[in-house]
Parts: structure tokens; C-alpha cells; sequence
């Protein structure tokens, strides 16, 4: 694997967790988006299951810890024009 010929270190797992996410120090961002309403789900994609469901349907243990993380204040970056983040044509 070219992560570890490079680092000499195993690769961290994948997918990241949270907490190995926050751990590397790497941002996350405050939309402020708390006082919108949800969109309307997809009836199409309404019954796709995730991965969790999947591996407890087939008798696979805990994949991935998805336990609460704590993410220090100076971690968030908030963003704070609405016109930054826009919807996409789809």
C-alpha cells in the first residue's frame, strides 16, 4: 500500500470516524442552519439502508464507533454569508 511505503505507518482506518477526524485537528463547520425546517425525503431513496443496517443484517459487529465526539470550539469555522453555500442545479 502506497501509505505505508510513504510513511512507514499504517493507514488510518477508512472511512474516518469522527473522532479521528477531530482528532487530526481537521475543521468542521457550523452552517447556522438550526432554525430551517428538513427537506422532503426521497420516496425513491426512502428505502435505502445504511451501512450499519446492512452489517447488522448479516450478523457483522460494531463496524464503526459512532459514539458523540467532542470538538473543541477553535475546530468549528462558521460561515456566516448563506450565499457561500447555495443549491446545486441537479
Amino acid at each position: 500500500m502506497a501509505w505505508r511505503d510513504i510513511t512507514g505507518e499504517e493507514p488510518p482506518p477508512t472511512p474516518v470516524s469522527a473522532g479521528l477526524y477531530t482528532e487530526f485537528g481537521f475543521p468542521w463547520f457550523d452552517l447556522c442552519d438550526e432554525g430551517k425546517a428538513d427537506i422532503k425525503g426521497s420516496d425513491v431513496l426512502g428505502g435505502v439502508k445504511t451501512l450499519k443496517e446492512i452489517d447488522e443484517e448479516k450478523g457483522f459487529g460494531v463496524q464503526h464507533n459512532d459514539s458523540p465526539v467532542e470538538v473543541p470550539p477553535q475546530q468549528v469555522k462558521t460561515i456566516k454569508n448563506e450565499s457561500l453555500v447555495s443549491d446545486g442545479s441537479w
